[in-house]
């Protein structure tokens, strides 16, 4: 009996360590279970976030090249602004020009006009001098005349 009995004791003593054993595999396996979840967390985080900042970098992206497209169009204008002002400065000084040739058209006619009036006031003075010698020539002649009559 007390063979049987320290036999008995052995056998659940196996067993005991057995599912002792049993137990501290399943332990370590629900560690391990645990431990890969923690992983799969930490993997979707990290996968989240670097979503996250492609996306914020894509973002930055868009809005680098918005700021350049508004640069450049910015500088554009001003050229445009620039362009303008410089045809209007043009289409100014082609009035001034424009003016400044008709005055001195105006100008010429004016002179040879003047030029004109001087040459007839200088003819009809010689006219009128020449109609005095002619008219005291004739009052000479006139006198001679009356004198020979006489």
């Amino acid at each position: 009996r007390a063979e049987e009995e320290a036999q008995r004791l052995s056998e659940q003593e196996e067993l005991a360590r057995i599912a002792a054993a049993e137990a501290e595999e399943n332990r370590r396996a629900e560690e391990g279970a645990q431990s890969l979840r923690e992983q799969e967390e930490l993997a979707r985080i990290a996968a989240a976030e670097a979503e996250e900042k492609r996306r914020a970098e894509e973002e930055a992206q868009r809005l680098r090249e918005q700021e350049e497209l508004a640069r450049i169009a910015a500088a554009e204008a001003e050229e445009k602004r620039r362009a303008e002002e410089e045809a209007q400065r043009l289409r100014e000084q082609e009035e001034l020009a424009r003016i400044a040739a008709e005055e001195a058209e105006e100008k010429r006619r004016a002179e040879e006009e003047a030029q004109r009036l001087s040459e007839q006031e200088e003819l009809a003075r010689i006219a009128a001098a020449e109609a005095e010698e002619n008219r005291r020539a004739e009052e000479g002649a006139q006198s001679l005349r009356e004198q020979e009559e006489l």
